[in-house]
């Protein structure tokens, strides 16, 4: 996706959210990730996921195929299992399934190590 393309949609879908209420948007936000640990989520390639976090994230992949792009950036990262990324908070990082992934996201690398799971809403 061409990062003009990329930029209209984020652009679409926050005037969709204003316009009709979180109801229809295209993707989760799930809010910034203050707690120690890490968040496991599951991404499929129609329920994109945003990471909303005022500062830089750890990402983890646990399963699947996860495209990470972010607004700006010309080069996206493609996750396979096992696959871990520093996410930079700014760029309005996204991650997509390829078809779907599972995700473990931390404030701090070594959080992405725990094993107890804490499921997404």
């Amino acid at each position: 996706m061409k990062s003009s393309s990329r930029h209209a949609l984020i652009a679409w879908n926050e005037r969709l959210e204003r316009a009709v209420g979180a109801a229809l948007r295209l993707w989760r936000r799930p809010g910034p990730v203050s707690r120690p640990g890490a968040l496991v989520v599951e991404v499929g390639f129609a329920r994109p996921y945003r990471i909303d976090s005022s500062t830089d994230m750890w990402v983890a992949c646990l399963s699947g195929t996860a495209w990470l792009t972010r607004e700006g950036c010309r080069a996206d990262t493609i996750l396979s299992p096992g696959d871990v990324q520093r996410v930079p908070c700014t760029g309005k990082p996204l991650v997509v399934g390829m078809p779907r992934c599972r995700l473990r996201i931390a404030l701090q690398r070594e959080h992405l190590a725990e094993r107890h799971d804490t499921p997404s809403a």
